[in-house]
Order: structure tokens, then C-alpha cells, then sequence
């Protein structure tokens, strides 16, 4: 099975070449990433995606299909470069 989709402006292909339904599993090793603005979207995702709440921690959910999504604020690179929470604000 050939899926072919765009995720904002970035093509995306998956590729299921199994011949049984059971030969393919995703895992953490293949994963999407939500920059979200707002805390509301990021909420929002979550709703939505996230099906498996034992694969659930630091911004990491796993839709019904097994894929990991990381659903992270925009500015987090930012954040995470800055060393100082209140001049990151």
C-alpha cells in the first residue's frame, strides 16, 4: 500500500510492503512532528491522535494505527537553547 500526503508544505509517502497484514509495525524509529502555536492546538492534537496512553510522555502519543507523533510548542528549539525560562518568554 503507497500513501502519499502533504503535511503543511512537506510531501509525505508511507510505504507498506508486507505481503501480511501482520509483517509491519510502526515504531518510535518512524514519527511525526506538530509544531503547534497554542497551547489549545496542542490540546487539540492530542485529542485527536493520541489512542495508546502507556506510549504517552514528554509531548510523544501514538495514534490507532501505532505511529508517534511529537506534538510540541513552535518556540520549544527556542526554549531549549535559551537556559533562562523567564528571558525565554
Amino acid at each position: 500500500m503507497l500513501r502519499r500526503r502533504h503535511a503543511e508544505a512537506d510531501p509525505c509517502t508511507a510505504q507498506d510492503q508486507s505481503r501480511r497484514a501482520d509483517e509491519f509495525r510502526f515504531n518510535e524509529a518512524i514519527s511525526f512532528v506538530v509544531r503547534c502555536e497554542t497551547q489549545a492546538e496542542i490540546d487539540r492534537y492530542w485529542d485527536t491522535l493520541s489512542t495508546v496512553p502507556e506510549a504517552e510522555a514528554c509531548g510523544w502519543c501514538k495514534d490507532r494505527f501505532g505511529l508517534s507523533w511529537q506534538i510540541v510548542p513552535r518556540a520549544m528549539d527556542r526554549m531549549m537553547r535559551c537556559g533562562d525560562a523567564d528571558a525565554c518568554r
